[in-house]
């Protein structure tokens, strides 16, 4: 009687641990394929702007070389705002950058060289507001 209960109970475990695993499986590829539909997407989408890039767009042009600004590294002070054209009839990439305030930007107070390797390093000076003389 006790082998019969411990045999039922075993079954069905071992029946919910199946259908949890093929549940899970499942879910797997459910994720797998709205992930495989964005990365689709996302080609599609830089294929396009190459595309049109390549042909001399302006919209496309200024979108790329935006998305280039846009991936660079700022400091925190400064300030990211920017307007991007290209005008196709010259062949011009026109960029409005505002620029931080002069004394949000640390200025080189001097040049050291260290002996080991004769490299060039400004050093710092981290009093905002200094100007050079």
């Amino acid at each position: 009687m006790v082998l019969q209960q411990a045999d039922g109970a075993f079954h069905q475990a071992l029946e919910q641990h199946q259908q949890a695993e093929s549940a899970r499986k499942l879910k797997i590829e459910e994720v797998k394929k709205a992930h495989q539909a964005q990365v689709d997407a996302l080609r599609k989408e830089i294929d396009s702007l190459e595309g049109e890039y390549r042909k001399g767009d302006a919209r496309a042009i200024a979108e790329y070389y935006g998305m280039v600004l846009d991936r660079a590294n700022y400091p925190d002070d400064f300030p990211e705002q920017r307007r991007v054209a290209f005008i196709p009839e010259s062949k011009q990439l026109v960029v409005e950058y505002q620029l931080p305030h002069p004394e949000a930007v640390p200025s080189v107070s001097d040049i050291a060289s260290p002996h080991q390797d004769d490299a060039i390093l400004p050093s710092l000076d981290i009093t905002y507001g200094h100007t050079a003389s």
